[in-house]
């Protein structure tokens, strides 16, 4: 059961076209790979966050620590909501002098996550997300830009995020797809120092070492596993576990595009980057952000109930039956007639991610990684779209 998202709603028929004394009304160029982002998707993942503490108000762990104190790592079991509107339609830009003018495309997306670590994994998550803590919010636009004079095309997601953090992530490497389930690489959170980049591992990247500053703290890590801090995109080979996964697309975004100078980046408030004229210290600058996307077609069996819609506009939900506990299903939404129970194929879309924020503070730079596997919700299903298993 997905947890609470929060929807960007746009205006009916909503989309920048041309100004009212411009008569010629630009064609919207294609989404691309972001055609994948429609309705609400929702599921499971992990988070790893080294955070800043302070001498003045220290963050309790739980036990009495015997490491160094100027960080605490954060672990979290999550679940996650990601509502994407509809298109802008088309939105232009301007060139000025040899540079042609073009036409951008794009959505508004929300992203809620929540902290589940003490939540049996049996246990259907909450609706309304009672009981459970937030722990990331955000919104922003996913765009496709298109190649211009000496600029190839992009993906770019610009973000704001409540901390005080704004992204702008760029990728100029095209989507690539390929048959089958994706294939991840290793992810390492263990921080470096900003001068010379040598590793700096802490022990409370050890699950074994209690007396650390870490949380949670220990007896009450829930499901969490030395393996998912040694590689957090080992949560994403998990998720992926059984499944019948026909072709996946992967593209990655960075605020900092290797060989472009061509915009992108972040922007902190002044309490995260601190002064340097006044010797403030910066508390946890975001120095940069990269995510790697996978878009997976799956295909899936579906039971169906008896239906029999009493209008065009009645349907049920209908979710796919999970093989084990935890597992990221979707749900489907049927409008169609239904004479008796019977059992289908479906395909549907999946979205997983493996997002590293780098924080700087005290003389090291701390990854700060996240992972998701997210399903549709209440994906509107046709008839057509069927494929009998019995």
């Amino acid at each position: 059961m997905p947890v609470p998202g929060v929807s960007i709603g746009l205006p009916a028929k909503f989309n920048f076209g041309p100004a009212p004394f411009d008569p010629k009304k630009p064609a919207e160029p294609p989404l691309e790979v972001l055609e994948n982002f429609k309705g609400t998707f929702s599921g499971r993942g992990f988070n790893t966050i080294f955070r800043p503490n302070s001498d003045v108000t220290p963050t309790d762990v739980g036990v009495k620590p015997t490491d160094i104190s100027d960080n605490v790592l954060e672990l979290n079991l999550t679940a996650e909501t990601q509502i994407f509107s509809d298109s802008l339609g088309p939105v232009p830009n301007r060139g000025l002098a040899q540079q042609p003018d073009i036409v951008l495309s794009g959505l508004p997306y929300t992203q809620a996550v929540y902290d589940v670590t003490e939540e049996p994994i049996e246990k259907p998550l909450p609706k309304n997300g009672q009981g459970l803590t937030s722990i990331h919010f955000e919104s922003g636009l996913w765009m496709r830009v298109p190649a211009s004079k000496g600029l190839q095309p992009s993906y770019n997601r610009m973000a704001s995020i409540p901390h005080g953090t704004t992204i702008n992530a760029q990728g100029f490497t095209e989507a690539e797809k390929k048959p089958g389930a994706p294939v991840f690489g290793d992810v390492d959170i263990t921080p470096m120092f900003l001068e010379g980049g040598e590793k700096q591992p802490f022990k409370s990247q050890k699950l074994s070492n209690l007396t650390v500053r870490r949380l949670p703290p220990a007896g009450k890590l829930g499901l969490i596993k030395q393996s998912m801090l040694d590689n957090p995109n080992s949560v994403l080979v998990e998720a992926n576990t059984g499944k019948e996964i026909l072709s996946n697309t992967t593209f990655s975004v960075t605020t900092n595009p290797e060989g472009s100078s061509f915009g992108g980046g972040t922007s902190n408030i002044g309490f995260l980057v601190g002064d340097k004229k006044r010797r403030v210290a910066p508390n946890a600058l975001t120095f940069d952000v990269s995510a790697t996307y996978w878009i997976s077609t799956v295909r899936t069996k579906l039971d169906l109930p008896e239906f029999h819609p009493q209008g065009p506009d009645d349907g049920i939900v209908v979710p796919v039956k999970a093989s084990r506990p935890g597992e990221v299903v979707p749900s489907f939404f049927i409008k169609f007639d239904v004479p008796k129970p019977r059992t289908v194929f479906v395909k549907y879309t999946q979205i997983q991610y493996s997002q590293i924020v780098n924080l700087d503070f005290a003389p090291l730079r701390w990854p700060h990684a996240t992972v998701a596997t997210l399903a549709p919700v209440a994906a509107p299903l046709l008839e057509k779209d069927l494929e009998n298993a019995n």
